[in-house]
């Protein structure tokens, strides 16, 4: 039992991009732009090496997932991307410590948000498959807001550009089947990419196969290194290399703050029952 004197949520981030430490700091400097009191706790799997530049320099330094649920109540988790959406689930040599991450948070009532292949591997869990592309999905992209009046999402436009940067879509048959049961809710989408972002109908798992973190510096050096792994790399859509802008960030922040807004009634929700004023009027719950 202690006090809670604020509203800080506490968001788990697994962080499986190749550039671990840059990706970091992307991440740290959107989510202290986003108004909403948050600490966020780094996650590594035991099964994959790390990809920082200086892995033991990592500030604060990452922690296995069972570390940080030890001591602290997370109240959301992040699954990042990884470059890995063309390899079967089963030929990814973390998939088995991260499917039992993913099914232990679930279990907790930990609410999760999987980005790029990220939503492909919590989507994964819940029985819906992915289906590789043979070329890369890459650039910005407009989605169509399809939540208005019925999702937290409604907040956002009818019409909203999002960063792509992916081998992989959903499997369409098994997006509709649990639509046709109600366990899931299309939030956005485009002709391309239908179910680009997929939430349970519970809001506990949400699946988006776009890069809404991303700035205008990572997708130009994403590209940089496309090209040189291959020359005949093509450019992302709808973005100017030779004058990069970040014109997505708005709806980008918008995203993640209704995400987060989401966790804090979520939390509320589960923290009711456990409530009671102290004779000082200090909160008190138990984690």
């Amino acid at each position: 039992m202690y006090k809670n004197k604020s509203t800080v949520l506490n968001i788990g981030i697994l962080n499986l991009m190749p550039d671990l430490d840059n990706y970091q700091n992307e991440l740290e400097t959107l989510f202290s732009s986003l108004g909403i009191s948050t600490k966020l706790h780094w996650l590594k799997l035991s099964s994959k090496p790390s990809s920082a530049s200086q892995p033991t320099a990592l500030k604060p330094p990452y922690s296995l997932y069972s570390e940080v649920t030890a001591t602290t109540q997370l109240d959301g988790l992040i699954v990042s991307g990884a470059p890995v959406e063309k390899l079967p689930f089963s030929e990814v040599v973390y998939w088995q410590e991260l499917l039992a991450l993913i099914k232990s948070a679930q279990r907790r009532g930990i609410p999760l948000l999987g980005i790029c292949w990220g939503a492909l591997a919590i989507a994964k869990s819940i029985g819906i498959d992915k289906k590789v592309i043979e070329e890369k999905h890459n650039g910005i992209y407009d989605m169509q807001n399809k939540s208005f009046g019925h999702s937290a999402y409604s907040c956002l436009k009818q019409s909203f550009p999002m960063p792509f940067s992916i081998y992989a879509h959903l499997n369409e048959s098994d997006v509709h089947s649990h639509l046709v049961k109600g366990d899931v809710t299309v939030l956005a989408g485009n002709d391309c990419y239908p179910h680009a972002i997929l939430q349970t109908t519970d809001e506990m798992n949400t699946m988006c196969l776009g890069h809404p973190e991303y700035t205008s510096n990572r997708v130009l050096n994403e590209w940089l290194r496309d090209a040189a792994n291959n020359p005949n790399s093509v450019p992302p859509v709808n973005f100017d290399l030779n004058d990069p802008k970040h014109f997505w960030k708005s709806y980008s922040e918008q995203f993640f703050v209704t995400w987060l807004q989401q966790l804090t009634s979520i939390k509320k929700a589960a923290m009711a029952p456990l409530l009671q004023e102290s004779t000082n009027g200090d909160v008190l719950f138990y984690e």
